[in-house]
Formats: C-alpha cells, sequence, structure tokens
C-alpha cells in the first residue's frame, strides 16, 4: 500500500529482465539503506527475495480457456450512401469471434480502506494525510459498522503487461460518496495492484522501475538510467496530485476515467502511462477592483481537463494542478502529470473522453513515444497530436474531417471506452522477423479499439452504455505545397459495430434490485485492452490468404461498480478476412505490378489518390469512399434498436433471475443492511 520504498515485508523485489546479475548486485550494494539487506541493523527480519521473472509471455491462460463463438453486427466502409439510414444494409454483415467466460476481479474494499485507515494514522503517507479530512472520520465509523461497500466503490480497471517484468499492472479506481451516490463521488483516487501471468495477485511485491530525475524539472528525462531505478511497493494508491479544498462544496475531484496504457520513453524503456481527466485550478487576473485601488484582484477558476500521469516518474509540488504554489505541498513528491491543452484554442471548461493510440511510424522515426495521438471525436472525426516529450502538454489537430466544427461543440454519443491498439506495432514487436510490408501497405497504419455509446432513453432505462468495436486507418499522402513535399495523414474509420454484449449479464443500476436491469441506468462499459498476443500470422498454404491465431484480453465494468476481463479470440483473423476496403495486402502481392493495376489495388483498400488532394476544386470527403460518418451513424441506429428491443423483451419477461449472476456480484459487496446503516448514521450524529 505504502508509496514508500522500506522493502522489510516485502516478499519479492522484481528487477527488469534485462537486468544483469552485476546491475542486480550494484543496485543493492548503492541502496542498502532501502531494504536492510546484509546490513548490520538487518536482524532477523524477512529478506525480500531478488528475482527477475521467467515468464515472457502470457497467453498460456489465454489459450487455455474454454471458447464459444460470439456473433455481432459491423458496418463497413465500402461505398457512400450520404447518411441515409435506409441503405444502411449495404454497409452491414455480421462477424463471429471467440469469447470465454468473463472474471469478476474482485478485491476487498475493506482491507483496502483498513490500511488507508492505518497509514493515515501513522501519518506515514503525506498523500493520504491531505484528502483524510474529506473520509477519515466517516471511515472510521464505516469500518467499525461495516459498511464501507455502502460508501467506496472500485471500477474502471485497465491494466498492461509488462514485459521486463512478467506482470500485470492493474489500475482501478476507487470513488467515495458520503452520500452513497457512487456517480455522485466527492473524490476519485487510483489503485495500482500487480497480477503474475494467470492473474493471481501478488501481495507485497516490489518492483525496481527506470525513474525520472524529478530535481531536473527543466529536462525530466535527463539522466543516467542506471542509476535512477525507483523501488515501488504493490499494491499502492498512486500519489496523483489533485487540486482539493476539503472546506469547499467541490465534487468530482481526482482522476477520472483513468485508463492505462504503455508507451516508449526516450531511453528505450517502455513505462505505464496513465490518461485521465481532473478538476485543476488556475489563476487569471479579475476585472473587479473591491478596495479601490486601480488594481483587480486575482481570481481562481476550476477546469475539468485531460491529463497524463508517468506513474513510474515523480515531481515536487503540485503547482501544476492548483494554480500556484503552497507550502504545505511545496515540498511534497507526487506522482508526474502533465495537462494537455488544444494549442491556440481557449481552455474549455469541460474536457473528457480522449481516445489515446501510439503510432508505429512515428516510433520508428523518433525511436521512441514522443507524440501521443488521441482520437477527440469519431462523428466528425478529429485525431489530437500531443507532444508529450516535454513538459508543455501542447496538443495540434492531425486531422478534422470537418474544420469548421468548434472544438468546444458536443463529440456525440459514440466516445471514450479502450485506448486504440496499433496493429503495425504489435506485430512488429511480437513478430519482428515478419515482413510487416508485405502485410500492410507502406504508409498505412491500422488501430483497433472499443469506444462505447452512451444512449439516452432508447428503450431500457434512463441511459445505455455499450462497447462499439471500431477500426480506424492513417494513410499517410506525400504532396506538393508550395514547391515543397509534405505529409499529409488522413484518417478514417474502415468499420464501426453495433453495440457488442459479449454474452455479459448486466447488474441493474440499484445494487440492491441487480436483476431489474431496465431501472436507472444499464451499463457495460469497456475500459481497456489489456493485451492482443498475435501467437502467429502466415499464408495459408492452400490459398492465397492470411492466417492468424490470436488472443485479446479486454478490461470492462458493470454498473460502475465491477472490474471484470474477458479473453477473446480470433480479432485479427477478423480483421484480415474484412472484405472491400481491404486493410491488408494479399500474401502474393506483385510488388512491380503496372500503374493501372496499383491504381485499381489503391481503390480496392480505400487509400487517397494524391491527385483528389492536388486539385484545389475537389473535396475529398466527397470523391473519396468512406471519408463521412455513414458507418458510424449506421452503428449508432443499429445500437438504437437493440436497446429498444432489449426493453421489450425486459418489460415482456419481468426481472431475470439468471443463477449467473453469482459470477459478477458479490453478495456481500451489496449488503443493505438497514440495521447497519442506521446504527452508522447515530454513532456518527452523535459524534458530531
Amino acid at each position: 500500500m505504502r508509496q514508500s520504498s522500506k522493502l522489510d515485508n516485502a516478499d519479492q523485489l522484481l528487477f527488469p529482465r534485462d537486468f544483469k546479475d552485476v546491475d542486480i548486485k550494484r543496485f543493492v550494494a548503492e541502496n542498502l539503506h532501502i531494504f536492510d539487506i546484509d546490513s548490520s541493523s538487518h536482524q532477523g527480519s524477512k529478506t525480500p527475495k531478488l528475482i527477475r521473472s521467467k515468464y515472457k509471455d502470457q497467453t498460456s491462460s489465454q489459450v487455455k480457456s474454454s471458447y464459444k463463438d460470439h456473433e455481432f453486427t459491423i458496418f463497413d466502409s465500402k461505398q457512400n450512401i450520404d447518411l441515409d439510414l435506409n441503405k444502411c444494409e449495404v454497409l452491414k454483415s455480421n462477424k463471429i469471434v471467440q469469447i470465454d467466460d468473463p472474471v469478476n476481479m474482485k478485491t476487498s474494499l475493506k482491507n483496502i480502506l483498513t490500511r488507508v485507515a492505518g497509514e493515515i494514522d501513522e501519518g506515514s503517507n503525506h498523500y493520504l494525510n491531505a484528502i483524510a479530512p474529506y473520509f477519515i472520520k466517516e471511515l472510521k465509523q464505516q469500518l467499525k459498522h461495516d459498511v464501507v461497500n455502502k460508501f467506496w466503490y472500485r471500477l474502471s480497471g485497465s491494466s498492461v503487461w509488462l514485459e521486463q517484468y512478467g506482470v500485470h499492472l492493474l489500475v482501478s479506481r476507487i470513488v467515495y460518496s458520503d452520500r452513497a451516490v457512487r456517480n455522485q463521488p466527492i473524490f476519485s483516487i487510483s489503485y495500482a495492484q500487480l497480477f503474475d501471468h494467470s492473474w493471481k495477485e501478488m501481495m507485497n511485491t516490489s518492483l525496481i522501475v527506470p525513474s525520472n530525475d524529478y530535481a531536473n524539472e527543466s529536462d525530466p528525462l535527463n539522466h543516467d538510467p542506471r542509476r535512477s531505478y525507483k523501488v515501488l511497493a504493490y499494491p499502492h494508491i498512486i500519489p496523483i496530485p489533485f487540486y482539493q479544498d476539503a472546506n469547499s462544496k467541490a465534487k468530482y475531484l481526482g482522476p477520472e476515467d483513468s485508463h492505462v496504457s504503455l508507451v516508449k520513453n526516450k531511453n528505450g524503456y517502455e513505462e505505464p502511462l496513465i490518461v485521465y481527466n481532473s478538476v485543476h485550478r488556475k489563476y487569471s487576473p479579475s476585472s473587479k477592483d473591491d478596495d479601490k485601488d486601480g488594481k483587480g484582484r486575482v481570481e481562481g477558476y476550476n477546469y475539468r481537463s485531460m491529463f497524463v500521469c508517468w506513474p513510474w516518474q515523480f515531481q515536487v509540488g503540485k503547482e501544476n494542478v492548483d494554480g500556484k504554489g503552497n507550502k504545505e505541498y511545496d515540498k511534497k513528491i507526487y506522482t508526474r502529470v502533465m495537462e494537455l491543452q488544444i494549442k491556440n484554442n481557449k481552455r474549455q471548461q469541460k474536457q473528457k473522453n480522449w481516445v489515446p493510440l501510439i503510432s508505429h511510424s512515428d516510433r520508428v522515426n523518433d525511436g521512441y513515444d514522443k507524440n501521443l495521438y488521441f482520437t477527440y471525436r469519431w462523428a466528425n472525426f478529429e485525431i489530437l497530436k500531443c507532444d508529450i516529450s516535454l513538459n508543455s502538454g501542447q496538443c495540434v489537430f492531425d486531422y478534422r474531417l470537418d474544420p469548421e466544427i468548434d472544438p468546444g461543440a458536443s463529440v456525440g454519443p459514440l466516445r471514450g471506452g479502450t485506448q486504440m491498439v496499433n496493429v503495425n506495432e504489435i506485430i512488429a514487436t511480437q513478430h519482428p522477423k515478419f515482413n510487416l510490408e508485405k502485410l500492410i501497405p507502406a504508409n498505412r497504419e491500422i488501430w483497433l479499439g472499443f469506444p462505447r455509446a452512451h444512449l439516452a432513453d432508447c428503450g431500457c432505462g434512463d441511459r445505455m452504455y455499450r462497447p462499439n468495436l471500431v477500426v480506424m486507418v492513417r494513410d499517410s499522402i506525400t504532396m506538393t505545397e508550395d514547391g515543397k513535399e509534405v505529409v499529409k495523414n488522413i484518417y478514417k474509420t474502415t468499420h464501426v459495430s453495433s453495440f457488442i454484449t459479449f454474452d455479459v449479464p448486466i447488474i441493474g443500476w440499484d445494487l440492491a434490485k441487480p436483476t431489474e436491469v431496465c431501472t436507472g441506468m444499464n451499463i457495460l462499459l469497456p475500459n481497456g485492452i489489456s493485451s492482443w498476443n498475435i501467437k502467429s500470422i502466415e499464408k495459408k498454404s492452400d490459398s492465397n490468404e492470411w492466417h492468424s491465431e490470436d488472443y485479446m484480453t479486454l478490461m470492462f465494468a458493470l454498473s460502475d461498480f465491477t472490474v471484470h476481463r474477458m479473453n477473446i479470440k480470433g480479432f485479427l483473423s477478423l480483421l484480415l478476412k474484412l472484405d472491400k476496403p481491404s486493410l491488408f495486402l494479399s500474401p502474393d502481392e506483385n510488388s512491380t505490378i503496372d500503374e493501372a493495376t496499383e491504381k485499381a489495388r489503391m481503390k480496392d483498400m480505400g487509400i487517397p489518390e494524391m491527385a483528389v488532394f492536388q486539385d484545389p476544386k475537389k473535396k475529398y470527403t466527397e470523391e473519396l469512399i468512406g471519408y463521412n460518418n455513414d458507418n458510424i451513424v449506421c452503428a449508432l441506429e443499429s445500437s438504437t434498436k437493440f436497446c429498444a428491443e432489449y426493453g421489450k423483451d425486459y418489460k415482456s419477461q419481468g426481472p431475470s433471475s439468471n443463477e449467473d449472476y453469482n459470477n459478477f456480484i458479490n453478495e456481500n459487496d451489496i449488503d443493505e443492511s438497514v440495521d447497519k446503516i442506521a446504527e452508522y448514521n447515530m454513532e456518527l450524529k452523535q459524534e458530531s
């Protein structure tokens, strides 16, 4: 739980796999003060095991899963239908992947919060001490009366596989609501856990991680990486700094909608990166002059903005979220965070639901992930490019389907969800000997992910959320402007699915009545693609087709209450078999074809012609196929129909009595004992 580096209770200390024995010995010798190994003060306390993980592959549990077919509907971009919903059938097809049974990643909130209360009593964790006024008095009574789960909730888990350590890193959101209303929390915190290759939690385990020299704010990564490793103990609350004022009525503080991905830093190390939104404070001069001295006062304003967090890097103080320095926090250590701001645009009051993605070609060209990209909106497609190598956090639009749209306009019902996984990158990383240029055209990148549609009053409850599969491509076109060669990045959503259910029984929003699924909100939220493992990719011996064996692990939440994972087999196989516009080259594609054949091939693959962009009289969104909102509106229309049918079935059949609910909820977690709550409220009132 502690963020401190004392390891006297650690069971094991994990070093990166590329550490040599000499590196481990040197690290131990230089850091005896951290964990007392072989020091004179070490008297019989448990010495942690110093190990490098032997697990390079985590697919064994995926391969051994018991799979069943799951069908869903998808809409392609093979022709323009001018938003005519009556023509959606020409874009529609049904696809099949294989799924296994979801697994609830249950964790005892009571145990977590017992440790939180203990650390606050000890005064050993400055991060928890600072936010304690929001909850500590109530928490002690909640623990005493065993009603923690009435006021605290854990949800929105996303994870990544740390190949150098052979472990899964899971980051989930813990929220506190003093009113016991889980979608109206006072604040959120981020909880980090480690799991081994078979998803068994690793308690009291510490990682030796590459970190930054946080005293050097001008260049946080300008350091000798071998001498900048730090010890992080798991599990723990990540000390993500956020604006706080316990005396105010502010709500929704702290990191919200946190999603963890992997990025490669300039030293060549892969590290986790958390994308989230959070309330922060900014100060600016006021026009008011209360004391009539001719000088206006400075006023503070709250904004909800997008941030990135490096959980293995640190900063001193939290002026970047408080808006100004504060002697109470200025010398405290926090996890390094950075606000993302669209260049030359006024800071908006609220920013949420940016979908992160990395570029394989950028990583190859720069040697690391200098830029992080985001899908800013799906309808009227827009992509942001944000420089995360510096401390500016400035973003620019890399692509806009309709440049006339105000960046502050509503993004529509399709938004948020998982990160977009780069197909080029996973194949190149997992199969470095495979010739990627034989599979994917030069200057093309492909991504897959799961945003979610948010539909209101569609036939079941107030709101319904489900995952929608999206496949997107970027084709980079070299063209001439003002006598100079420039590269223009053109993006489009080639495929968008209707709601995907994954055959998961839904928990009703009222946790006391979990089978009443059309009362309140009906929610299945995709939170992250934990991993996507390509076991093989090759040409079929008996045909001119590609064949693959691939396994994905998807993280999702039910009713803002759970953290689930599910294994899915065959998404790459599905992509390889998609009809026109084809995403991939065929195995026997001839690289020395004539101009006419090349032009036909480009058309089949939906690759834009440079001539379209060179002609100022042509509008490429009209001249080319698929650069529009056709498949998105069709997918949303189909999702709305699903919701309506779902509601009809519920009304005709009544609340479900599905025994499988025991696999998705823990009855002890939703104990609504009136007596317990009454005793808690009475004792709290007496203390006040």
